[in-house]
């Protein structure tokens, strides 16, 4: 039981690392980035945080791009 636990906190720490390195090639990325593409790559890794998620931005950056896309007078 004690090498379970110590194996599944090994892989959490590996997924901490993991995030924080991608956290900080988000952050030097977004240094290029006008705020419309800094959302979308912070939207981006946060739903891989989660896979349910994806779906869910998908979907708002499509809805993103057609509100974009309408005539002034329907905003």
């Amino acid at each position: 039981m004690e090498n379970e636990i110590q194996l599944a906190v090994e892989k959490i720490e590996q997924l901490n690392i993991r995030n924080q390195r991608a956290m900080m090639e988000l952050i030097k990325r977004s240094l290029k980035m006008n705020d419309d593409e800094f959302n979308k790559e912070l939207l981006l890794a946060y739903a891989h945080q989660n896979p349910v998620h994806i779906l869910e931005v998908a979907v708002a950056l499509q809805y993103e791009e057609i509100i974009k896309a309408l005539p002034e007078k329907f905003n």
